[in-house]
Formats: C-alpha cells, sequence, structure tokens
C-alpha cells in the first residue's frame, strides 16, 4: 500500500466464511481440474509435514452451504476435496457435509484421509456418507511400519488396525492410494 516491498509479510489465518466463488471457464483449453477447500489445518503433529506450517493446527471450516453450492457449480464430472483431512478433524461435521452433498450437488471427488476415522465409533457412518456422497477414491498416509510411527508422531492419525480401516473402505466401493515417508530420521 506504501509503495516499499517489505522484507516480511506475515500472514493472518482468516475465517472461511464467504470465500469468493472460483471464477470457472477462465481458463483456456480443456482444463479439468478443479478443487473444492471445505477446511484448512490438521491437528496432527507429524514431524515430515508442512500442512500445520502453512495452514495452522486449529482447523478452520467452511459453512456446509456454502461448500454444496460451490461444487453444484463445479464444471465438469468430478472434483478434487483440497482438504488436507476430508474427515479426521470432525467426524460429526463430516458427515452432515456428505449427506448434504449426496442431497443437492453429488458429484464424483477424491481426497486426503486419515485411517483413525475410519476406525472410529461412527466409522461406518462416516464412510457410507462419503460415498454416497460421491467419494471414490482416498489418499492416506501409510507413513511408515506401526514401529515407526511413533518416530514420526503420526500414530495418532492412523488408529489401531490400519488394515481393517482399509478394508472397510475398499468394502464401500472407495479406492485407496497410501502414500509413504522414505527416507526419514
Amino acid at each position: 500500500a506504501a509503495g516499499r516491498l517489505q522484507r516480511f509479510y506475515q500472514g493472518v489465518r482468516l475465517p472461511l466464511d464467504d470465500l469468493p466463488t472460483p471464477v470457472f471457464g477462465a481458463l483456456k483449453g480443456s482444463y479439468r481440474f478443479r478443487a473444492v477447500v471445505t477446511a484448512r489445518g490438521c491437528p496432527y503433529r507429524c514431524t515430515f509435514c508442512s500442512v500445520r506450517r502453512f495452514f495452522g493446527d486449529t482447523v478452520r471450516f467452511r459453512p456446509i452451504d456454502q461448500v454444496v453450492r460451490e461444487v453444484a457449480r463445479v464444471p465438469g464430472f468430478m472434483y478434487f476435496n483440497a482438504d488436507d483431512n476430508i474427515w479426521g478433524t470432525d467426524v460429526d461435521r463430516s458427515i452432515e457435509l456428505f449427506r448434504q452433498l449426496a442431497a443437492d450437488a453429488r458429484k464424483p471427488w477424491y481426497g486426503f484421509g486419515d485411517l483413525r476415522s475410519v476406525q472410529g465409533p461412527r466409522g461406518e457412518e462416516l464412510v457410507a456418507a462419503a460415498r454416497a456422497s460421491g467419494l471414490f477414491s482416498v489418499w492416506v498416509g501409510w507413513e511408515s511400519d506401526d514401529a515407526r510411527l511413533a518416530s514420526y508422531h503420526a500414530s495418532a492419525k492412523q488408529g489401531p488396525d490400519r488394515e481393517a480401516a482399509i478394508r472397510r473402505l475398499r468394502a464401500a466401493g472407495i479406492d485407496v492410494v497410501l502414500f509413504v515417508v522414505l527416507g526419514g530420521r
């Protein structure tokens, strides 16, 4: 504003209410990749991850009705949920979001998730609601073998039985893509 470049700029993590609607169709060509953000931040403290540094460890959510409106307007046949965790930050909210998407804006989508939430008390309901909303693929961190998870501080997002979580997702018709950390400490 003063016409002088500063050495550092400190960002502020603002609420996600009333974000402007993306301008679809502005790029020429067959641009098919569409991303929707429903939340930002992550409560987990995995040592290898940059999400907390960028978006914080307090999760901020967009209002569900605003997300549903945006998804309904996304051109094309599918979209990417660009959240760092599509369900692990608030399972109740995620189920409600998925139900609203299924009712008002069902469209195929994929995104990143944890394995702990799928194993929780509402895990079966969560997975069913996500699938009904159009989720066809979830990308999850496997990180390491069980013995080394604690050294990455990643145990919390894995849950007690990762293989059972993957079986539950696959049984619901959701493809699972695993991410693994290589070359860590």
